[in-house]
């Protein structure tokens, strides 16, 4: 999967991109996806990165869930 700047992530390493930040974050989105956005007055008051955080974890979530479906899963 090429990601922003021409990297590319393999499958095979994805552990190595599971480390205390990236838990950090899961749980601030999946907070946001239960509770509602952290400033309570709706997206145009939240910080940008608020917004782009749930966009690509929403985004992500959708691939692997669309990619289970097609392995069956």
């Amino acid at each position: 999967m090429p990601l922003p700047g021409g990297s590319v992530l393999s499958s095979k390493k994805i552990g190595e991109y599971l480390d205390d930040e990236f838990w950090h974050y899961y749980r601030v989105f999946t907070n946001c996806e239960n509770f509602g956005l952290p400033h309570g007055g709706g997206w145009l008051d939240e910080p940008p990165w608020v917004i782009q955080l749930v966009s690509h974890f929403r985004d992500t979530v959708e691939q692997v869930r669309n990619w289970n479906m097609k392995k069956g899963k």
